[in-house]
């Protein structure tokens, strides 16, 4: 899985920027699918943003392509995310 964490609801963290987030999920018998959050050690739970799902990484990568050139060339990606509560 692949989304956004709210970072400032959580105990502890004091962030501002949201950043792509990435996470997995397992399946436990009988108790259905659970998210795991390695990174910041918690499971899963309404803080996390899901935008993406897929059985690879490769396949949830929210931006992918090929860059074919000669000579000088550049690239840039920028994004601004803003994440309001309803």
């Amino acid at each position: 899985m692949c989304g956004y964490l709210l970072g400032e609801l959580v105990s502890g963290l004091d962030q501002t920027v949201h950043d792509l987030h990435a996470w997995a999920e397992v399946y436990i018998p009988g108790g259905g699918w659970r998210g795991f959050d390695p990174t910041l050690g918690l499971a899963v739970a309404d803080k996390h943003i899901v935008l993406a799902a897929a059985a690879t990484p490769k396949r949830a990568a929210p931006v992918s392509g090929t860059l074919k050139f000669t000579g000088d060339a550049s690239t840039q990606l920028e994004t601004d995310i803003r994440i309001d509560l309803l």
